[in-house]
């Protein structure tokens, strides 16, 4: 979502503008890592989530490799599994997603791991090449892109569930 994505096919290579429009070009451009962060407008209320059809789409395409091994063990349950694994999730990252650009004190911002995985999600709209998983950053970590505090200081959304992703400036022995 981060930029366009090209599809090679025999005959001709297709250029899919959509994902990276909606989230890097409106998205990012909306919601910043300053007091931006949180909703300021009721008009782009609707550019903080996905467009409604997205999570199906996903599930889809991310469960397509569990029809094969469905197939190989002669039961759906694998595929529908997968599926209902991948569209949860999914709907795992849009509501975390909602509360943390549209705060409002429910209970799910009162837990201690939001406040972490929304200074890592702040952390992305400063660095957007980096924590790209709001759910869960394990893949962050895999693949390097994990940052836990910023490397420079910054202007710095406040709130009870945002928690200082300031560097961590350490005291010098004279």
């Amino acid at each position: 979502m981060h930029r366009p994505v090209k599809i090679w096919t025999p005959w001709q290579t297709y250029t899919f503008w959509y994902p990276f429009e909606a989230h890097a070009m409106v998205h990012h451009t909306i919601f910043k890592s300053d007091d931006s962060y949180h909703l300021k407008e009721e008009k782009d209320k609707f550019t903080i989530p996905m467009a409604w059809w997205n999570g199906p789409v996903l599930a889809t395409l991310g469960s397509i490799p569990f029809v094969l091994i469905s197939l190989f063990v002669g039961t759906w349950i694998v595929e529908i599994t997968a599926w209902l694994t991948i569209f949860g999730y999914y709907c795992t990252y849009e509501y975390i997603h909602w509360c943390m650009h549209l705060p409002k004190n429910r209970i799910v911002e009162e837990i201690g791991l939001f406040s972490g995985r929304n200074g890592h999600h702040l952390l992305h709209h400063r660095h957007m090449d980096k924590n790209f998983n709001v759910v869960l950053p394990i893949a962050d970590w895999l693949f390097g892109t994990l940052i836990r505090r910023a490397p420079y200081k910054f202007t710095q959304v406040k709130g009870p569930s945002v928690p200082d992703v300031q560097p961590v400036t350490k005291l010098v022995d004279k």
